[in-house]
């Protein structure tokens, strides 16, 4: 804080109404004392100063000045305002306004150094302000009188009391907010699956669920206060924009959880109410069609391993048989090569070149390896269901041209603060929110999906009993910044909101509320008929389909060459038959 050495000059005004002041100042850490730069207001404050010079505990700060002030939001708290008011006392109230409204735990003495006029209605100027900006925690007095010291009593209906100066601690101490004795708090209801949305009971009755409205209705009740709700003109829920209007404009005071979408300057956060995380779901992966199991047990780039050793040793012994016995059927070369990497018996040759022996046993070496972990791999495979391999990253999403799904205001929320994903142009498709919830009741998983941590935890509990799941969580998860509901800056509930949140974290309450929602939640939505997988089957033609393809397409390929041998054939004769008749003329 900063020290203030000030002379304490000659003056003759009577300050003995002031002295009830100084009896609580030590109960302060930090204080601060604010004037115009109006002359009385200066020398009040000046001796105030003095006065309260003997307490070496409490540190002060002085303002004399007729601007806006910034006080620093470290200060110990409780903390101590005290305001020295002028005439015109209108200008000064503004400046105090934007001094403490940052601050919930904020005592105010208010100072009258001369009044024009009735005081009744210089209190009732100074309290309709009071009870605007939320400040109740205040106490008022007039310099030239001792006798009284005024106050607010807000709820149920804001008025003015009185009491004697030695009832000045009780007047600041006491919380006046924490009881609203049957006062109104209106709730703000919105349209925000799972956390607060309506259905129609079975009697017909429309209700409000989530876990969210639970716990705003609680706290309502926790007040001791009496709960209206707000909706639409039409009866509908709002959404939140619409709320968050309702909140800043005044006509509701605690909305369901609703997020800021611009910035407003009577508007603040509570401490956190739901869970600040948003994630990626993207479809189970598929189980392996039987008929391509004959490709399962090695990965592609071993088949082309595969493939280029066949090419290399074909060449490699077309070579041989080339330069050395004058032989140039590759064809017959590349069919030997392949029995041989199969380990099947080859036609009996010479072998009259140790390079050809040599080829012969890097074949028949390659041909064991490759046989035995094919055919160790192959039976692991049709003993066990066999599924794509999962997609675990936004590279894997993009190569295998799967498409994620993302709410059209939440995607914009991340795209204003760079937490969009890698490859985002590619593999992201913006919904309206009316599809989004058709994906999650119906458990559609053709595409993947973006969504909070609440509806990620719906999806996930009723996957729970499936055999195989719809989704599949690859962890590809951001953080988001993600506070608790708006309510206004002059909320004189916001402190006991806050602690009622926070218990509620602490005990657990809010998350059994969040499962019990949860399980009504899929009861009266959720609309998916997931099969359960079958085992195994057992190895049947289906199993073949692929080999049978390529047996056909040989026995085509086969049978068009054949056929082709005997065009050329019967070509050939027919041109002969004529050379001979030719030749016979």
């Amino acid at each position: 804080m900063l020290s203030v050495n000030l002379f304490l000059p000659l003056f003759f005004a009577n300050y003995s109404s002031l002295h009830s002041i100084f009896n609580i100042t030590y109960q302060f850490k930090d204080l601060a004392v604010f004037s115009t730069v109006d002359t009385k207001c200066q020398d009040t404050t000046e001796y105030i100063l003095f006065e309260m010079g003997e307490h070496e505990s409490t540190a002060a700060v002085v303002f004399t000045r007729n601007s806006s002030v910034i006080l620093r939001q470290t200060i110990a708290s409780p903390f101590l305002l005290l305001a020295v008011l002028p005439v015109d006392i209108f200008e000064t109230l503004n400046i105090i306004e934007a001094m403490i409204e940052r601050f919930q735990d904020i005592k105010i003495i208010f100072v009258f150094i001369e009044v024009w006029g009735n005081q009744s209605d210089r209190l009732d100027d100074l309290f309709s302000w009071c009870s605007k900006t939320g400040a109740f925690s205040v106490v008022a007095m007039f310099l030239e009188s001792s006798e009284q010291i005024y106050s607010i009593d807000p709820f149920p209906k804001s008025e003015i009391v009185s009491a004697s100066p030695a009832m000045i601690g009780d007047l600041l101490f006491i919380d006046k907010t924490r009881d609203y004795k049957g006062a109104v708090l209106r709730r703000a209801l919105i349209d925000d699956f799972p956390r607060s949305y309506m259905y129609t009971n079975d009697e017909g009755k429309a209700v409000i669920v989530g876990h969210n409205s639970i716990y705003v209705s609680e706290f309502i009740r926790h007040m001791n206060a009496t709960m209206v709700d707000v909706l639409n003109e039409d009866g509908s829920l709002m959404n939140i924009f619409e709320a968050e209007n309702s909140v800043s404009e005044g006509r509701a005071d605690i909305p369901t959880v609703a997020r800021s979408s611009i910035c407003r300057n009577n508007i603040m956060f509570t401490v956190p109410v739901i869970s600040s995380q948003y994630s990626f779901l993207v479809p189970f992966s598929k189980s392996v069609p039987p008929s391509a199991y004959i490709t399962l047990p090695f990965n592609l780039d071993v088949w082309a391993l595969v493939a280029v050793i066949t090419i290399f040793i074909s060449s490699a012994v077309y070579l041989h048989n080339w330069i050395l016995e004058n032989s140039s059927d590759f064809m017959r070369v590349l069919y030997n090569t392949m029995l041989g990497i199969a380990s099947q018996s080859i036609p009996q040759e010479s072998f009259t070149s140790w390079r050809y022996r040599y080829i012969r046993i890097h074949l028949i070496t390659i041909g064991f390896i490759l046989t035995n972990l094919y055919l160790a791999y192959l039976s692991s495979f049709l003993t066990t269901q066999v599924y794509e391999p999962q997609l675990k990253s936004y590279k894997d999403i993009r190569d295998r041209g799967q498409k994620l799904l993302a709410v059209n205001f939440h995607y914009d929320y991340f795209e204003q603060r760079n937490l969009t994903p890698d490859y985002s142009d590619e593999i992201v498709t913006l919904i309206n929110r009316e599809t989004y919830l058709s994906i999650i009741f119906t458990m559609n998983g053709t595409y993947g999906i973006g969504l909070p941590e609440e509806e990620k935890a719906l999806i996930e509990f009723y996957q729970r009993n499936l055999k195989r799941p719809v989704f599949f969580d690859p962890s590809l998860e951001f953080p988001v910044a993600m506070p608790g509901t708006l309510v206004r800056k002059n909320s004189t509930f916001l402190v006991h909101l806050n602690n009622f949140i926070l218990n509620l974290w602490a005990s657990g309450l809010l998350n059994y509320w969040r499962k019990v929602h949860g399980l009504e939640t899929i009861r009266l939505k959720f609309r998916a008929k997931v099969e359960r997988t079958d085992s195994p089957k057992k190895l049947s033609l289906e199993h073949i389909e692929f080999i049978l393809q390529f047996l056909f397409c040989g026995l085509m390929f086969a049978t068009l060459s054949f056929l082709m041998e005997l065009l050329v054939v019967y070509i050939q004769k027919t041109k002969q038959r004529k050379c001979n008749r030719t030749n016979l003329k």
